[in-house]
């Protein structure tokens, strides 16, 4: 009976997606929201990463659950020959025993939403350790709170209603505007890391 009613909790999930054009709103008005220019340019690359790379929240900011699963700056590199950021996920939900996947970004012709520019430019005013990769100037690194509260405080800034987003958003903004791009589901699989059909619940193009 439970898990009937989380798989009916499930379908009535109205959380809406962060489209692309959403996703070029929020970076841009984050000058706006920040208190500087380190965090403009720190939530920029979270936010970006999130949205192309299909992440999860609890893979680069800190919560209450598995930090083995948080990306650290040793976990990414950015190859010089093609241009592209590859990200290695040390483990996650769906991948306990920490075998690690390696996602592999490309440069996007837009640059202020590109995640390989925004990282590049973020890593660039990083300090030099290892550790978590998103961080504060002071080293403290990033939050699934603050992540959640700057989306929230920056949507609510642009007219949306922030109480119809949340950190999740942006994984199922990934995958609606995939969608909507016109790429097979194998490939929406492939990128979001799903093993079923449970892709298609992030599928949300009743709500764009």
């Amino acid at each position: 009976m439970l898990r009937g009613m989380l798989r009916l909790d499930k379908r009535h999930d109205c959380r809406k997606p962060i489209t692309i054009d959403i996703l070029t709103r929020l970076l841009d008005a984050l000058k706006l929201v920040c208190y500087s220019v380190y965090e403009i340019c720190l939530l920029k690359a979270s936010f970006s990463v999130a949205f192309f790379g299909f992440l999860r929240v609890g893979e680069i900011a800190k919560s209450n659950f598995n930090e083995n699963h948080i990306v650290k700056r040793s976990n990414i590199t950015i190859d010089t020959n093609s241009g592209s950021l590859n990200i290695v996920v040390p483990s996650s939900k769906t991948d306990q025993l920490g075998n690690s996947v390696t996602i592999i970004l490309e440069r996007n012709k837009t640059s202020s939403i590109c995640p390989v520019q925004l990282m590049s430019d973020y890593i660039a005013m990083r300090h030099k350790d290892d550790g978590h990769l998103f961080c504060y100037a002071n080293e403290k690194t990033l939050t699934r709170y603050q992540f959640s509260n700057i989306l929230k405080k920056t949507l609510a800034f642009l007219g949306y209603n922030p109480s119809e987003f949340n950190t999740h958003s942006l994984r199922i903004g990934a995958a609606t505007q995939s969608f909507l791009d016109g790429l097979d589901e194998n490939s929406i699989k492939l990128k979001g890391r799903w093993k079923s059909a449970a892709y298609k619940g992030y599928i949300r193009t009743n709500l764009v």
